[in-house]
């Protein structure tokens, strides 16, 4: 018998009488999810960052989900090694920054960045989300922590799209 949305049975014993009430469930077929990915390392193949944060967990572990992603990652632990690494002759597409940083904040960093790189995009991971120096400087910013898609989606929007037809034939050729 059914009551509620529920199913009603009972089961009788010598001794006494049992009802149980169970859920009815209603099943529903779906069609069979396919799941459609590209090969991030053929999307970002070329495509290098500068990723600078001082906390060298943090560090490591952004640097694996850009790796993921498919990009090529120069990981440093402070504001000057990164403006060395770049006054030195290192080229990259974009500047993932933490802002919270000793001696040089991301925000400091940004700056010296856009002064002597107008061009050169730059993100700031954050976990103050008010930070007015943030604000001020009017950066691109990501929360901490972040998913691997949230950065992902980050930096597609700051990156011009790279054609992977011809990223592959420039590689081939």
């Amino acid at each position: 018998m059914r009551r509620n949305g529920s199913a009603v049975s009972s089961q009788v014993s010598d001794a006494d009488t049992t009802l149980e009430l169970l859920p009815i469930v209603e099943w529903q077929t779906r069609a069979p999810m396919v799941l459609v990915t590209a090969d991030p390392a053929s999307q970002h193949r070329n495509r290098k960052v500068l990723l600078v944060d001082d906390d060298s967990l943090i560090l490591e572990i952004s640097a694996d989900i850009l790796r993921d992603l498919g990009y090529q990652v120069h990981d440093m632990r402070s504001g000057e090694a990164a403006l060395e690494a770049l006054a030195g002759g290192l080229a990259v597409d974009l500047v993932i920054s933490d802002r919270a940083m000793p001696d040089m904040s991301g925000t400091k960093l940004a700056a010296l960045i856009r002064d002597a790189y107008p061009d050169l995009p730059i993100l700031i991971c954050t976990g103050d989300a008010g930070a007015p120096d943030i604000e001020a400087a009017d950066l691109p910013t990501i929360l901490k922590p972040y998913t691997a898609e949230a950065l992902s989606n980050c930096i597609d929007a700051l990156l011009p799209r790279q054609d992977v037809a011809a990223a592959q034939i420039s590689l081939a050729g």
